[in-house]
């Protein structure tokens, strides 16, 4: 599991299963998608970090990521890492969402990891392996076929899963960052635009900028530049495909003060520069 990008980008559909031994110890994998993320675990013994929360993935977890939602994976050596990954675009639910006026609840969902009781995680996992069934066991169908079915059973199953979200709390926390981290995670989610630096973070914070760089990443598992700079990337990505503003605006818009270091920070994370990554956004 060698990492070398933050932006992972998935076509509209894709459905995997893992089954595998995690051989060695990892470094935490910082990450987030273009699109939504659906995972059920069917033996797993690993963290997940979320916002501000690290939260256990374990046996039965159902992980719900929305698009461009940070998550910071954490691997334990020795441990099996068996599961069903699902990414979809809101695009291929939102018209049949739209004909019963629900396509809103798109916009409205919220990263969420849930442990589900014994008899809700065998239905959601028939509904999983009827999704990949449709790729895994094609037989006589047309691609036209396969597609509808796929798309058919991808319904059922989010609106399962949708209706999971409303009715159980999220999974218990495995530990909760310190006050201090908490603020300091709220604070760059928000003043991303702002020229944040450890010098001024020490000062908004009253902590020694060297602690603040060993706590942080001793609570979340990577680096606090690390963070900020995942954090502005994922601004400018939703600027440069939601907007018309020039790339030197969203670079300043989004915290960076130099124009070359944000076009090195953007290739560095998502492997695109900010004018290759919009050119397939534009209608020109």
């Amino acid at each position: 599991m060698e990492w070398d990008q933050y932006y992972v980008e998935v076509p509209e559909f894709k459905i995997t299963y893992v089954d595998a031994i995690i051989e060695q110890k990892h470094a935490p994998v910082i990450h987030y998608h273009n699109v939504f993320e659906l995972d059920l675990f069917v033996k797993s013994d690993n963290d997940c970090f979320i916002k501000n929360t690290r939260y256990p993935l374990q046996d039965f977890s159902l992980l719900f990521i929305c698009p461009r939602d940070m998550h910071i994976l954490h691997y334990k050596a020795g441990s099996q890492y068996s599961r069903f990954v699902i990414n979809f675009s809101a695009d291929i639910l939102r018209p049949y969402l739209a004909i019963q006026g629900l396509d809103s609840i798109l916009d409205q969902l919220e990263t969420r990891l849930l442990t589900l009781p014994p008899d809700v995680y065998s239905r959601i996992l028939a509904l999983f392996l009827a999704v990949y069934k449709c790729k895994s066991n094609p037989g006589n169908y047309s691609e036209k076929q396969l597609t509808a079915m796929q798309q058919s059973h991808l319904l059922v199953l989010f609106w399962e899963v949708y209706c999971l979200l409303n009715q159980y709390p999220s999974s218990t926390p495995t530990s909760k960052p310190s006050l201090l981290i908490k603020n300091v995670i709220q604070h760059m989610d928000q003043s991303y635009s702002e020229p944040l630096t450890l010098d001024l973070l020490q000062e908004t914070f009253y902590v020694n900028k060297y602690y603040l760089c060993h706590i942080f990443k001793k609570e979340t598992g990577v680096p606090i530049i690390e963070y900020l700079n995942c954090r502005r990337i994922i601004e400018a990505q939703k600027l440069l495909m939601n907007t018309h503003l020039s790339i030197s605006e969203i670079c300043f818009a989004c915290g960076f003060n130099n124009l070359q270091h944000f076009y090195r920070t953007f290739k560095k994370y998502t492997t695109y520069s900010p004018k290759q990554y919009r050119l397939p956004q534009s209608d020109t």
